[in-house]
């Protein structure tokens, strides 16, 4: 496996975790301004700060490898901890689905929520769109030592 495969998962993973933040901001900040039944406002206001902390951690554990490998840590270690990052990520993330799936009832039964379904859904599929990215590379270090 080659450095560079790890740094360009390393920077897939930053791009996620901004990409995380970016999205979750906005839909927060665009809340208030939708229709959307208290019980599943709470359950999207849950989601976000949920991801939020997610961010801060994935971020936190990618600087954590990044200066490893930087200071002349190994490459097999390094791809490790990538691997362990993806597979925590990718369990935080699949809560977003029972969230936009409960949007997409509320906006058939009361179409005023419409728009609280679009926010969300289309802000969750930017981030699960970098979150593929950052598995891909992740899986290309993998591929490497085959």
């Amino acid at each position: 496996m080659t450095r560079e495969a790890v740094e360009a998962a390393l920077e897939a993973g930053g791009k996620l975790a901004r990409e995380l933040l970016g999205n979750v901001l906005y839909v927060k900040g665009e809340l208030p301004n939708v229709d959307l039944p208290g019980a599943l406002r709470s359950r999207v206001e849950g989601l976000c700060e949920s991801l939020i902390g997610a961010k801060h951690d994935a971020f936190s554990e990618l600087t954590e490898v990044a200066e490893a490998l930087e200071s002349g840590g190994d490459v097999t270690a390094a791809q490790e901890r990538l691997a362990r990052i993806e597979a925590w990520m990718v369990s935080e993330l699949r809560r977003i689905g029972p969230v936009v799936d409960a949007l997409d009832g509320a906006s058939l039964a009361k179409p005023d929520c419409r728009l609280a379904y679009v926010l969300v859904a289309e802000s969750m599929a930017n981030v699960l769109g970098s979150l593929q990215r950052f598995r891909a590379s992740v899986a290309a270090i993998a591929r490497q030592n085959v």
